[in-house]
């Protein structure tokens, strides 16, 4: 496919479904199933992700599983699992010693952004410290094929339909391939007692849900689009519980650590609460741009209004003919404070830098505050007691 192209694939044969195929039924999966890494992003039941693929063994993955099945009446499914990020200086210095010892990122050869990480030092793919064991099936519901100047690229749009385990990776060239079990996602409480505190968090999630929605909407900087929090706001009033906090998780920019913990939550209340960290989290981020983007344009509007009301002072004392008498009075200032400066006998880098501030000050205007400051500073060089010298 030189040119691009979309499709619809079909659905593995073997995966155990059950009522269609947006229920899973949980338990061992029958196919080993095609997986992919994700980075900095996660997958939740019920959401959607358009995930752009160019790795080789991501490429790999979708020649060998989805390519050229158009028409199909069922799309296949894929594992979808987040990197668990190791730390960036751990990371730059294993390439360092991959490299020979050579720097990574330092002064002679710029910084590595992450796909450069990814070729040097590739992650682990069969231990909790390479990826997260705990993902999500998804289906793969759009296809798209792009092919650039000799680079090929896919977009595949995945619809996240259930948590999942890997068991085991029983591949890892040239693309991932485990053995998972689906994983239920129950809203029923263990006890009385967890019922209770399920519906008292997910009332607070509800709550916070909302403000949330709000706050986003209010966020002019925010990547969220309006029909998306129209459909969130909606969930905030009628979903069930589990589905609430994967939804209001999957439009937070937390951590993907903080989001993980509400995929890997095994019952209700842990979820809630996972999710209601989450969205906490989220509010105070929103709250803190907001907070610094007013104070950005509070000092912004504060120095315009200054300059502007300088240029009508200026403008006024022009019309009066006071800028003259101004400017005359500064030069004379000046000049008065250059005879000290010579009369204070300055070694000669003091002498120098003195008269090239003195330049700087003839040459701006005496309205201006910089003005003010720079004759202070040639006042004080001219009061030190450069040429005089205590008898101890």
């Amino acid at each position: 496919h030189d040119a691009s192209t979309t499709w619809r694939p079909r659905r593995p044969r073997s995966a155990a479904m059950a009522g269609g195929f947006d229920v899973i039924v949980p338990g061992p999966v029958a196919d080993d199933m095609p997986v992919l890494r994700i980075r900095n992003r996660i997958l939740l039941p019920g959401t959607t992700l358009r995930l752009t693929l160019g790795r080789d063994d991501s490429v790999k993955l979708v020649r060998r599983h989805f390519q050229n099945r158009v028409g199909q009446q069922r799309p296949p499914l894929v594992g979808v699992v987040s990197v668990a990020e190791p730390a960036p200086e751990a990371r730059r210095a294993a390439a360092a010693a991959a490299e020979g010892g050579a720097a990574v990122g330092g002064a002679g050869g710029g910084a590595l952004d992450d796909d450069e990480l990814e070729r040097r030092v590739p992650l682990p793919v069969d231990a909790p410290a390479g990826v997260y064991l705990t993902g999500c099936i998804a289906r793969v519901s759009k296809l798209s094929h792009v092919r650039s100047g000799g680079a090929e690229r896919f977009t595949m749009l995945v619809e996240g339909v259930s948590r999942m385990r890997v068991l085991r990776f029983v591949q890892r060239e040239p693309y991932l391939l485990a053995r998972v079990t689906a994983l239920a996602a129950s809203d029923a409480a263990p006890s009385v007692d967890d019922e209770v505190r399920a519906k008292a968090v997910h009332l607070s999630l509800q709550r916070s849900g909302r403000d949330l929605v709000e706050a986003l909407r209010a966020n002019a900087g925010a990547s969220v689009e309006s029909r998306t929090l129209d459909m969130i706001n909606d969930h905030t009033k009628r979903a069930e519980p589990s589905r609430l906090a994967f939804v209001l998780t999957s439009v937070c920019s937390v951590p993907v650590p903080d989001r993980q913990r509400v995929l890997e939550a095994d019952d209700v209340v842990r979820r809630l609460e996972a999710a209601s960290y989450v969205v906490a989290s989220q509010l105070e981020i929103l709250r803190l741009s907001k907070d610094i983007h007013s104070k950005v344009n509070q000092n912004v509007k504060e120095s315009q209004r200054k300059f502007y009301l300088r240029q009508q002072m200026q403008a006024i004392r022009k019309e009066l003919g006071e800028d003259e008498e101004v400017s005359e009075e500064a030069d004379d200032a000046l000049a008065e404070i250059e005879k000290r400066l010579v009369a204070a006998r300055l070694p000669e880098a003091a002498s120098k830098v003195a008269m090239k501030e003195l330049k700087r000050a003839r040459r701006l205007n005496p309205m201006l505050p910089e003005h003010s400051v720079l004759v202070t500073y040639l006042e004080w060089m001219a009061d030190l007691p450069w040429s005089s010298a205590s008898r101890e």
